[in-house]
């Protein structure tokens, strides 16, 4: 179950009453502690307190866009963003970017044909930063037929720069990312020098790719996520993000390194 993972809200919960006997087996038989629940129980308290819902509890639709669409509000989702962007793993010391003036970087954009990913907002974020000599782009969905062919190609690229726009959405069947685009990624490690890969959506995919020398998650492919995880990338800003949820051995809840 999630809650074994540190999730503290499940959403549509298949049948409310086995959830909730669930999770009183898994205290009873001692898989997570009582107080764990608890403190779940205490964030979203918080939260509600802080939200003010207890004095609003009926949501007046026609101030919804001026909020949500305020300074203050974009702003807020702003430092929201600077604050999530979460560096994982940096062998190498691929990040951030550095004395990129002169080198040639290749941007393989992924996803699982599930969503309609932000892959061209990423792309003009990115060439907005001028820092390569030469800049070039794949925009990949579903089952790959030319791997060799894209990793021939990547040979030539002192970079590799991989957004990956895979999200976990209710009854698509799958979470992660076709095996030919892990194929393709596991082979660019083993032929390639420096790659980094960028995470939009699903934290859990390192899983699939794990000697991969640079791994960032940013959770969202929203335009604020992407900036801030770009700003990120050049030294802009501080990764100062931490992991909301166990991925494995290696990076647990609360990992994340700083610069």
């Amino acid at each position: 179950m999630f809650l074994l993972q540190g999730v503290d809200l499940i959403l549509m919960p298949q049948g409310e009453t086995r959830t909730i006997d669930a999770i009183e087996g898994l205290v009873l038989n001692g898989s997570i502690s009582e107080e764990r629940i608890n403190s779940s129980v205490r964030k979203i308290l918080n939260a509600k307190q802080w939200l003010k819902l207890y004095e609003n509890k009926i949501v007046d639709e026609s101030i919804v866009s001026n909020i949500v669409n305020s300074a203050d509000s974009k702003a807020l989702a702003r430092e929201i963003a600077n604050k999530s962007i979460t560096l994982v793993k940096n062998s190498g010391d691929v990040l951030p970017f550095t004395e990129q003036q002169q080198k040639k970087c290749l941007i393989i954009s992924m996803n699982n044909g599930n969503e309609k990913a932000n892959s061209d907002y990423f792309l003009k974020t990115f060439k907005e930063t001028n820092q390569f000599s030469e800049l070039s782009f794949y925009d990949l969905s579903g089952d790959i037929t030319n791997t060799s062919e894209i990793i021939s190609d990547a040979a030539g690229y002192d970079l590799i720069i991989i957004p990956i726009y895979a999200k976990v959405k209710i009854k698509t069947g799958t979470v992660g990312l076709p095996s030919s685009q892990l194929d393709l990624i596991n082979g660019l490690t083993a032929s390639s020098g420096k790659i980094c890969i960028i995470s939009f959506g699903n934290p859990y995919l390192i899983q699939g790719f794990p000697e991969v020398g640079s791994y960032v998650c940013a959770y969202s492919d929203s335009e604020v996520s992407i900036e801030a995880a770009v700003d990120a990338a050049f030294g802009k800003i501080k990764f100062t993000g931490k992991l909301p949820v166990t991925i494995s051995n290696n990076f647990g809840f609360g990992h994340g390194i700083t610069n």
